[in-house]
């Protein structure tokens, strides 16, 4: 399998005052001048080009940092899709019999595996922000953004929220003019009302055939809503977050992030946090053979942690802060530990 090469195309622009306005609800008409102001600045201003070239292996690596559902090989079903749809049946990523239910057996015997370009489409986006000298810091599930990254810019920790968008026949300019009303609300939701330095990243990508990617990224500053609070309580995190496959190291990191970041009580990172740490601690317990019987065994394996790290204080002090969100935190073990000592995957 050949090499990806990726042209990115970098644009960006800050929130002001007329563009917080727009960004205030789903109003369609609010939405189409937001977009039409997106859309001038795109036009007036010249961007940045970069080119990159990506091993599969290393492709995959980022799908399993980055993306939200796990794909096996999302490089492998990339491939597999470009071939039959270019008629290349014969080509080594299509078996033989593939090609022959595909032609002649009943129904629609080939689905393109959605999934593998969503996590491919947020693997482009990590691979960027780690090019633009950021790190994964979490990646929430279900909501947005896709991820939120961390870097360190003139002695100050910057918070990146990343959300990914990726298509195999939109171009990335028409990808981005349909998400950019949604993407400012909900990077404005997260980062209004909280000191911390907070950057917006929409990355949209587009794969094409013969291992082109194509993506186009809009960073938006936010210091707007920060107010000049960041220079009066700066952040800084310290060191390198270890990954979920290190659930143990990665829940005494998380700790220790939630310690570097309390003093600026912001409650969404808090929860952000809090949420990571929950389920480090659970796959670490189950990891250990100590499969946890409840919420209550999971938050008495993160306090004896912070308490090993002598960061009980800290951890105290952001777990007031979130209250409101412990009871969910506390429904997703329950149901994590349903699933794993049921059987929802046996066959009908």
């Amino acid at each position: 399998m050949t090499d990806f090469a990726l042209e990115l195309t970098l644009h960006s622009m800050a929130v002001d005052t007329h563009i917080d306005k727009l960004a205030r609800s789903h109003d369609p008409y609010l939405r189409k001048k937001l977009v039409d102001v997106v859309k001038d600045h795109l036009r007036l201003h010249n961007p940045q080009t970069m080119n990159f070239t990506i091993a599969p292996d290393e492709l995959n690596r980022y799908c399993r940092l980055y993306g939200e559902q796990y794909v096996a090989d999302a490089c492998a079903d990339l491939t597999q899709y470009f071939d039959i749809v270019n008629k290349r049946l014969f080509s080594r990523s299509v078996p033989t019999q593939l090609a022959v239910l595909y032609l002649f057996g009943p129904g629609k015997q080939y689905r393109p595996n959605n999934a593998a370009f969503s996590a491919a489409g947020e693997a482009v986006a990590g691979f960027c922000l780690e090019k633009f000298g950021y790190q994964a810091l979490v990646r929430p599930l279900g909501i947005m953004p896709d991820a939120v990254c961390c870097g360190i810019r003139a002695g100050t920790t910057h918070l990146a929220l990343v959300e990914a968008k990726a298509s195999t026949v939109k171009p990335v300019r028409r990808l981005l003019e349909e998400n950019v009303p949604d993407f400012f609300v909900d990077i404005k939701t997260r980062a209004a009302g909280f000191r911390n330095a907070y950057e917006g990243y929409l990355v949209c990508t587009k794969f094409s055939d013969g291992g082109k990617i194509e993506a186009l990224c809009l960073y938006v500053d936010l210091s707007h809503y920060s107010r000049g609070a960041v220079d009066q309580c700066p952040l800084h995190i310290t060191g390198t977050i270890a990954p979920p496959d290190r659930p143990v190291d990665r829940l005494r990191d998380i700790i220790r992030v939630q310690a570097e970041t309390q003093a600026t009580k912001d409650e969404y990172l808090t929860s952000l946090l809090s949420e990571e740490a929950t389920r480090s601690a659970t796959l670490a317990l189950i990891h250990e053979g100590r499969v946890p019987k409840g919420a209550e065994e999971v938050d008495r394996g993160i306090w004896k942690t912070a308490e090993e790290l002598r960061m009980r204080e800290q951890w105290k002090a952001g777990q007031g802060l979130i209250k409101h969100t412990k009871a969910k935190e506390a429904d997703e073990i329950s149901h994590a530990l349903v699933r794993y000592h049921g059987n929802e995957l046996a066959p009908d």
